[in-house]
């Protein structure tokens, strides 16, 4: 019965070598869309930024600005850390929930007729 099992050659071959093409494009595809995520978070979020940037900046410069007869500001404005930090907040959530109906609609469509578009 060895004898018989010893006679009997088997090659066996493994399935990351054969489909090494096929590994690296999957690997690939994981590598871009973890990019794509960062990349999309990273928009988000310095939008936010540059919009409470924005914002200060235009209180500055209205209430150092603008004044009344008497000299004075013609208005009081202040912006409090805390409802900054919740506008940014928000700003960063709304950013994230508009970025996700286009990647789903471009998630669902047939590639050839992506790039035909």
């Amino acid at each position: 019965m060895l004898e018989r099992e010893a006679s009997l050659q088997v090659a066996t071959e493994s399935w990351q070598e054969n489909n090494a093409q096929l590994v690296s494009a999957l690997n690939a595809q994981s590598v871009s869309t973890g990019i794509i995520r960062s990349v999309v978070m990273v928009v988000v979020v310095l939008g936010s930024v540059l919009g409470l940037l924005l914002a200060v900046a235009l209180i500055w410069a209205f209430t150092h600005f603008v004044k009344g007869s008497d000299g004075l500001p013609l208005f009081n404005i202040t912006l409090p850390r805390r409802v900054a930090l919740n506008v940014a907040v928000v700003a960063s959530v709304c950013g994230v929930l508009a970025a996700i109906a286009p990647a789903r609609r471009a998630a669902a469509m047939d590639p050839a007729q992506a790039i035909r578009l």
